[in-house]
């Protein structure tokens, strides 16, 4: 009992998963190599519920950045303080596979992508991460639809 208070007193303390963060790098590393134009931060140890990589582009807004959502199998343009109807206002005719989403404060445009599991090997699943990258250079003429 001593032991529980004590550790609560501490906080959550994430479980590192290897496998997880072992993607997250190869991912980072990928980028770096193949894709220049999109920046993520270099990723430190992630537990079992890291399924998004939170990218940007070079010269992208402030509140705007790009989202890989492993676990919903979308890449998300997201859009800080903003609505659906925001964006409909700015432009109303989207192609059929780009959705405006609204969650919580951030309204998002979001591509469906192919599943990738963070688990594997990364080098297994290139192509399913490039169609997700190609996803995200679609999105990004759009980062500065409200400047």
């Amino acid at each position: 009992m001593l032991a529980a208070i004590d550790q609560g007193r501490r906080g959550y303390t994430m479980a590192v998963n290897p496998a997880i963060t072992k993607f997250h790098l190869d991912y980072w590393e990928h980028l770096r190599l193949r894709h220049p134009k999109i920046q993520m931060a270099r990723p430190q140890g992630r537990g079992n519920g890291s399924t998004w990589i939170v990218l940007k582009g070079i010269g992208f807004p402030r509140g705007v950045k790009l989202s890989h959502k492993f676990d919903q199998q979308v890449m998300e343009l997201g859009f800080e303080k903003r609505t659906v109807d925001e964006i409909l206002a700015v432009k109303s005719d989207w192609p059929d596979d780009i959705h405006p989403v609204q969650k919580g404060g951030t309204t998002s445009l979001a591509i469906d992508i192919p599943a990738i599991d963070m688990t594997l090997d990364f080098g297994a699943q290139t192509t399913g991460v490039e169609k997700a990258l190609e996803s995200a250079y679609r999105l990004m003429p759009y980062a500065s639809l409200f400047t």
